[in-house]
């Protein structure tokens, strides 16, 4: 696992609230309540995730006092998923309206009956299909609030920040350099100014040529790859991002 044995690259989040009093009761509380627990398909489910040791992706007994390192509570996300085969499904609904019609009565089969058969065959091929399964780590800093998690991706990233609001009942934002930019903007008086700034605009060497006019007046990087406009400050595009998560949180 990379946090415990090499490099790694991560997404920071910050743990903004204070900590209860009851804290480790509650956190006990939820991570029993938050384990992984496999895909059932009794229920037709095509997705899990919860929490699992880090070092051991089938050990969901987890004990705070176990998972401490140091400052540091350290755990791991498993995430499940079952992907139907298209093609198989396609054919399965085929023949099962094909069975239908065989008597000759009807030329086709309604709206609705042709869904349930569909969902039908498509519950039947996810009970068959194997999980792919994918484990991600998160060390949190307890005290000070720091976070990282293991994952770029923004399917891994969702699930955790459910998991870990659902688990804990705290809110974390997850430190993007436009958020960074933010705060410090905020602590020196120029949060009017940083929403002012717009982003700047790239583009290679060979394109600029062909078409200068799209840029105006430039300003060319040593290597000669990337150049932006002299009259645009840049923001990096991650802001968005930082607003789309802040907007979601607050949707929740």
């Amino acid at each position: 696992m990379p946090f415990t044995s090499g490099s790694v690259s991560c997404v920071v989040y910050r743990v903004a609230e204070s900590l209860p009093e009851d804290f480790k009761e509650k956190a006990q509380k939820g991570l029993k309540r938050y384990a992984f627990q496999p895909i059932n398909p009794a229920r037709n489910e095509d997705r899990a995730a919860g929490w699992v040791n880090p070092l051991d992706l089938l050990s969901t007994d987890l004990r705070l006092d176990r998972q401490l390192l140091g400052d540091y509570l350290y755990l791991g996300v498993r995430i499940d998923k079952k992907s139907p085969n298209r093609a198989v499904l396609a054919a399965r609904v085929q023949t099962a309206v094909a069975e239908r019609l065989k008597d000759g009565q009807r030329k086709r089969l309604g709206a609705d009956e042709r869904r349930a058969i569909q969902a039908e065959a498509r519950n039947k091929l996810l009970a068959e299909t194997s999980a792919s399964t994918a484990v991600y780590e998160a060390l949190w800093n307890v005290e000070a609030g720091w976070l990282f998690f293991s994952s770029h991706g923004p399917t891994a990233n969702n699930e955790f920040l459910d998991l870990f609001a659902s688990t804990f009942e705290l809110e974390i934002t997850p430190m993007l350099p436009y958020t960074y930019a933010e705060q410090w903007a905020e602590s020196n008086g120029l949060s009017g100014a940083l929403e002012s700034l717009e982003e700047g605009v790239f583009c290679r060497r060979k394109r600029l040529a062909a078409a200068p006019e799209l840029v105006g007046p430039v300003s060319a990087a040593a290597s000669g790859v990337a150049v932006s406009t002299a009259r645009t400050a840049h923001v990096d595009r991650t802001a968005s991002a930082a607003r789309t998560a802040r907007g979601g949180r607050e949707g929740r």
